[in-house]
């Protein structure tokens, strides 16, 4: 049964405020599949756009619950990713454009290189990156 997170989640219908979000779905262990899915479309709904510190803080929260979840039900595959298809497949299960990638790492330019396989990513862009999706640099490693 899924719990009261709403489904296909809008980010303009959101709520500002911390308590607002709680509301709508508590912060607490993910325990199944349900949850699961629902803290990321909560995760997703919220991902690329400017947040108010309220709805940063909540992010982040939910975002380590998904993290911790993950990482405990799904260990990494032994042939993993490289770190361009995970930022393609993020960039397209987010609907982020490489003109949006650029603005996040602050060049449009190096953006396009780096999806194009002609040149690797700075650390600063890395740290970036992993700001903006709100994911631990080393997933882009």
């Amino acid at each position: 049964m899924k719990t009261n997170a709403p489904s296909n989640l809008n980010f303009t219908a959101l709520p500002k405020d911390y308590p607002g979000l709680v509301r709508l779905y508590p912060p607490r262990p993910i325990r199944d599949h349900v949850d699961e899915q629902n803290v990321e479309e909560i995760v997703f709904a919220m991902a690329g756009f400017t947040l108010t510190r309220d709805q940063d803080d909540y992010l982040a929260i939910m975002s380590d619950l998904l993290s911790a979840y993950e990482q405990t039900n799904y260990p990494d595959p032994p042939d993993k990713s490289t770190p361009l298809q995970r930022l393609k497949a993020l960039m397209e299960f987010s609907q982020t454009t490489s003109s949006k990638l650029g603005d996040i790492i602050g060049s449009r330019p190096s953006a396009s290189m780096v999806l194009r396989g002609k040149r690797q990513p700075s650390k600063a862009h890395v740290r970036k990156r992993a700001a903006h999706f709100h994911l631990q640099a080393d997933y882009f490693l």
